[in-house]
């Protein structure tokens, strides 16, 4: 199991190791910080190792008592933005803890000293008494700060999951719309082909078959090879020239090696789509549109003249491509690049 599924995993199992890897550093640099030798041969004597232990024991059920309410209660405050609330609870928990600890210390004083406890005694119980509840105050802001990190992190990576499911959905819905007044032109051109009995027809019902099968069904993946991509955009253009009656003269010009390339799907066939629709709908037909296309090593270059009549139009477009060792990266069907259009 990662280390990073570890931290963030919400099973109780997980939970419980965590606070004993939590604990045992914690514990351990404790009672190395509580072996105090006041001379070197003090290092060797058995004695010395006792008392750090023994001090860990008095005082150590005091920072479970102080962190664990802290952090609960406060967490409550902070979430709730009750800020008066969270340092009386500070207060409090600071307060109570130097209670415990003061008792605690009369009791680690009395075992590791001989003599009774004296007024020079019960000034060192304060001071022993503040300095551990200090050490549990500041370990129970600690722990605080670590889990408001953990609960802001799984935050951040939710907003982030939802994020990227709204931007797939998106995707899928940018895949699968064709423009309506295109289809229905399409389906009526249809329709009227098959009441003249032509025979481009059964063609006709193919090519938009495909089109609408790849738009559908089999551009569900994020990218799909810039071969098939440009298959439809054929099939596209060749539904367009079925149309003897109409006024737009589509010509398609593909260049570059295509093999091994990816691309966002329907991103140039809705290109061109709403580039036609637009046209037929503008009323500047008769058109020539000269489509080129060029893959590059990184981009699908489309360079677009529409020539109606005296209105010429010249567009440029770029669409990123990913390398089949890239296949697996994300590409938003929307980032289209160095758009340039030009009249003359």
């Amino acid at each position: 199991m990662k280390i990073s599924a570890f931290i963030l995993s919400a099973k109780p199992q997980h939970r419980i190791v965590r606070h004993i890897v939590f604990w045992i550093p914690f514990c351990t640099f404790f009672y190395l910080q509580s072996v105090g030798p006041k001379t070197y041969d003090d290092l060797f004597v058995k004695t010395t190792y006792q008392k750090a232990f023994f001090n860990l024991l008095c005082f150590l059920p005091v920072f479970f008592l102080v962190v664990y309410p802290f952090r609960k209660q406060m967490l409550s405050a902070v979430k709730l933005k009750h800020y008066l609330k969270a340092i009386g609870i500070l207060l409090i928990l600071a307060t109570g803890g130097m209670l415990i600890n003061f008792f605690m210390a009369g009791i680690y004083i009395n075992s590791v000293i001989t003599g009774s406890v004296d007024e020079e005694n019960l000034s060192y119980r304060l001071v022993v008494a503040g300095w551990n509840t200090r050490w549990a105050v500041i370990l129970a802001i600690v722990t605080l700060g670590l889990h408001l990190a953990r609960v802001w992190y799984l935050q951040q990576r939710e907003n982030i999951a939802i994020h990227r499911l709204s931007a797939k959905a998106s995707m899928q819905a940018q895949k699968a719309r064709i423009h309506p007044e295109w289809l229905f032109r399409s389906l009526d051109m249809i329709k009227t082909n098959l009441s003249t009995n032509t025979s481009s027809s059964a063609n006709m019902i193919l090519n938009l078959s495909d089109i609408l099968s790849y738009s559908l069904y089999d551009s569900e993946d994020e990218l799909v090879p810039l071969e098939r991509e440009v298959a439809e955009l054929e099939n596209l253009v060749a539904l367009e020239k079925s149309d003897r009656a109409a006024s737009l003269h589509i010509r398609l010009n593909v260049s570059g090696d295509l093999s091994d390339k990816y691309i966002a799907p329907m991103v140039v066939i809705n290109y061109i789509v709403e580039h036609i629709t637009s046209l037929r709908g503008s009323g500047l037909t008769p058109c020539m549109v000269k489509i080129d296309l060029r893959a590059a090593h990184a981009a699908l270059e489309l360079n677009c003249d529409t020539n109606c009549g005296e209105a010429i139009r010249h567009s440029q477009t770029q669409w990123p491509l990913a390398m089949l060792k890239d296949a697996k990266d994300k590409l938003n069907p929307k980032d289209v690049t160095n758009v340039r259009i030009s009249y003359n």
